[in-house]
């Protein structure tokens, strides 16, 4: 599986470039229940214990910005990994996990695109 392909908000640079903040599934959702029907969640790295742990994330540790909601992407142009129900193969490709060369499920995903305040600095059209 392609290991930069993580799906990160787009807040700011250092987000992005560190991917401080990115789309994880929960895998033993995948094993309760339909692949299709679960959503990621935005995670970060976390330390709990002396350990590194991820953990849910609501904001981007580098600029305080909410994390945006997230969207099915339209095309991602991609072979995107659907893991079975024992989370053991790829739908996709038919190879074990750690073999397949898919994309990972997360990148089916993209953060939403903002829509603009009312009044706020975007300017409404005049008719």
């Amino acid at each position: 599986m392609p290991r930069t392909a993580h799906v990160t908000p787009t807040c700011c640079d250092n987000c992005q470039r560190y991917r401080l903040v990115y789309l994880k599934f929960n895998f033993e959702d995948i094993k309760n229940g339909s692949f299709k029907a679960i959503k990621p969640h935005w995670v970060a790295l976390g330390v709990q214990g002396g350990q590194a742990v991820t953990v849910y994330a609501v904001a981007c540790p580098s600029c305080g910005n909410l994390t945006p909601e997230i969207q099915e992407r339209q095309h991602t142009g991609r072979k995107i990994c659907v893991p079975d129900k024992e989370c053991q193969n790829c739908q996709t490709c038919t190879k074990k996990l750690p073999e397949c060369n898919c994309f990972p499920p997360e990148y089916a995903w993209e953060p939403a695109t903002p829509k603009p305040a009312m009044g706020g600095r975007f300017k409404q059209k005049k008719e």
